[in-house]
């Protein structure tokens, strides 16, 4: 009698191997869909981040149009002023030109911004109606 239960026993110990190798098949293929997952979630983490600061810069733009939209023209308009501040501003334009511009980039203004510059018609404080106070 004994004969009979092992061979069932063997049965049932064959059966349970072939359970255990399907369920380790099953479990490697779960592993393997989570871990895509993870990565998915992981791109579309970096993805929102990347839209989240891409909104803040948007908004932070349109706030600085909406201010500026609303803000006064700039005191620099040659036309608006007078023949008074047209002076003061080519002046203080002629030295920024001669300190700042022409020592911060000498070789590309040799070419394109000549010495005589202020003394052209084209140069605000040149314009009809003003006197240029350059040579």
């Amino acid at each position: 009698m004994s004969e009979p239960a092992q061979g069932s026993d063997a049965n049932t110990l064959a059966a349970l191997a072939v359970a255990v190798s399907s369920l380790r098949q099953d479990l490697k293929s779960a592993i393997t869909k989570i871990d895509a997952l993870t990565e998915q979630q992981r791109q579309q983490a970096q993805a929102l981040h990347a839209v989240s600061e891409l909104r803040r810069r948007v908004e932070a733009i349109l706030a600085y149009l909406e201010v500026t939209e609303n803000a006064s023209p700039a005191t620099w308009f040659w036309l608006t002023m007078t023949a008074e501040e047209q002076r003061e501003k080519f002046s203080e334009l002629t030295d920024w030109v001669e300190t700042v511009l022409r020592v911060q980039y000498p070789s590309y203004l040799a070419d394109q911004l000549k010495p005589c510059w202020p003394n052209h018609p084209e140069a605000p404080g040149n314009s009809p109606g003003s006197t240029s106070t350059g040579p």
